[in-house]
């Protein structure tokens, strides 16, 4: 799809996990960072004017007004977490830079298959750590910390 990629996380230490594993072409760590900031951040990384689209994982309103904030002049913030409330949108903004808002659930057959050929193409890189059920309290003091890449699954069985 020619798509480059600018992830935003919590930390300096996940950087090169996401340029050197994930493929991403920049990141912006937002620790510390106001929404402003972070909004200025993906600006700068994506050609100095944002990104074309934006894809709003947090479930947090205000990952949404950023999502929304960052994008360039027709650019497209799709959210698919499901935070509750609402979220302010700079209608100004919206309508003069033509940008466009969507919510996305469930995808389409041809969308499964788009991705699923993405994935076969080696564009997509999962992180799967697995731990022991013993671990559980180690695994939530890593979650908690954002120290945790990608998805740890836990291994209920006993070791094989």
């Amino acid at each position: 799809m020619g798509l480059k990629v600018c992830a935003i996380d919590f930390g300096a230490d996940k950087q090169s996990y996401a340029i050197d594993t994930l493929g991403c072409k920049a990141y912006v760590d937002i620790k510390g960072k106001s929404s402003e900031e972070i909004v200025a951040a993906v600006k700068a990384a994506c050609d100095g004017v944002g990104p074309h689209g934006s894809v709003i994982l947090a479930p947090v309103p205000a990952a949404f007004r950023q999502g929304v904030d960052m994008l360039r002049p027709m650019g497209t913030a799709v959210g698919i977490s499901l935070p509750p409330g609402d979220f302010p949108v700079d209608i100004f903004s919206l309508i003069l830079h033509r940008k466009t808002v969507r919510g996305s659930i469930v995808g389409t057959r041809k969308d499964l298959n788009e991705s699923l050929t993405i994935c076969g193409e080696g564009h997509v890189k999962c992180t799967v750590e697995e731990r022991k059920l013993d671990d559980i309290n180690a695994i939530f003091d890593d979650m908690v910390k954002g120290k945790i890449k990608g998805r740890c699954v836990l291994r209920i069985a006993p070791d094989p």
